[in-house]
């Protein structure tokens, strides 16, 4: 039916479970199979959501997905007085964990070896300052293109809102180590966030994905309602 009846800018709105499904990580399946079933705009309701003056939380990489969640967070802000909250996730275990195993295939293939412990703490403190710095980028450019901008035509956007837009609030900016799905979740708990925005799917999209990791497991774990952008048919930001 959504593929016959919503065009392609539609908004999705859909509950997470249906009734006596409250267990934290559920989601029921109709739900999933919606949201894997067509690249479309998506708000998955987890609870009813206060729009006076939110905190609303959107999660950025940089890839066209989250740009276009910014975009989605930056027009809901405009209408109802929002805060919003930039967040950048970067998973150092995670690139340490390839790290490591490389550095094995090597140490196995060819003799290659690390001399000291320090030397690998080297390297292990570049590349988390590197994904810092990445995500600090991220964050300047988000600011910028969600504050930088004046009034918004909101009907233009296919929203169907009506009203005065404000002036956005200033963002709040956080860069966080760890990983990312819980880090975005708890986030959103500890400021009692309304909605999180979020990509379909992040830097690493491969032809075919329907559904990142990162955004099921938002929808799963996530203390509000989440939004799901549209896939984009640009390239994300070049940092």
């Amino acid at each position: 039916m959504l593929k016959e009846e919503a065009d392609a800018d539609s908004l999705v709105v859909l509950g997470a479970a249906g009734f006596n499904h409250k267990e934290p990580g559920y989601v029921g399946s109709v739900c999933l199979r919606v949201l894997r079933g067509g690249n479309r705009k998506y708000l998955v309701v987890k609870r009813a959501i206060n729009f006076d003056a939110p905190n609303i939380v959107v999660c950025l990489d940089g890839s066209e997905s989250s740009i276009s969640a910014l975009k989605a967070a930056q027009e809901i802000a405009h209408v109802y007085d929002a805060q919003l909250h930039l967040v950048y996730v970067f998973d150092t275990a995670l690139h340490r964990d390839l790290f490591a195993r490389l550095k094995d295939s090597l140490i196995e293939g060819d003799g290659f070896s690390f001399n000291t412990k320090e030397q690998e703490k080297a390297h292990d403190d570049f590349i988390d300052l590197g994904l810092e710095k990445v995500g600090g980028m991220i964050l300047d450019r988000a600011e910028k293109e969600a504050l930088g901008r004046g009034r918004l035509d909101i009907m233009s956007a296919g929203w169907g809102l009506i009203g005065d837009t404000p002036r956005l609030k200033p963002a709040i900016r956080q860069a966080i180590s760890g990983h990312i799905y819980k880090c975005i979740c708890d986030y959103a708990a500890g400021v009692s966030a309304e909605l999180i925005f979020v990509g379909r799917t992040g830097r690493h999209y491969a032809e075919g994905v329907d559904l990142g990791s990162v955004a099921e497991n938002v929808v799963r774990y996530a203390p509000c309602s989440v939004f799901i952008s549209q896939r984009e048919d640009h390239k994300g930001w070049v940092m």
